[in-house]
């Protein structure tokens, strides 16, 4: 029930990144994306208690929409999209944040490459 209440729950109304800063600040627990964690991770102390699973996982996904029904620019779409794919993207992905955190904060999924 989202619009449940119970004793030290609290709502921030904000971003991950303001939700850590709370967080650190009332010495509380936090439900946060990994990402998000590293990159906050130095300016508010906390500390991991759990480590990232597949059932925890945070994907982020591009999808075109149809172009007969919305109007969007597809060679645009399409050309984003393949970016993405490309191999030597997939490794940026996978690599970013790696060198300032001290780990990556995203796996690259290396999807198939798309029909057409």
């Amino acid at each position: 029930d989202p619009s449940a209440e119970w004793p030290g729950f609290a709502r921030t109304g904000s971003g991950m990144g303001f939700s850590l800063q709370v967080a650190a600040e009332r010495g509380a627990y936090l439900l946060s994306d990994y990402g998000t964690f590293l990159a906050f991770r130095e300016r508010t102390g906390l500390v991991v208690y759990s480590r990232p699973e597949p059932a925890l996982r945070n994907v982020y996904s591009v999808m075109r929409v149809n172009p007969e029904r919305f109007p969007v620019r597809d060679s645009s779409a399409r050309a984003f999209e393949a970016f993405l794919l490309r191999d030597g993207v997939q490794a940026r992905i996978a690599g970013f944040g790696t060198e300032r955190f001290g780990a990556p904060l995203f796996t690259a999924l290396h999807p198939e490459p798309p029909d057409g």
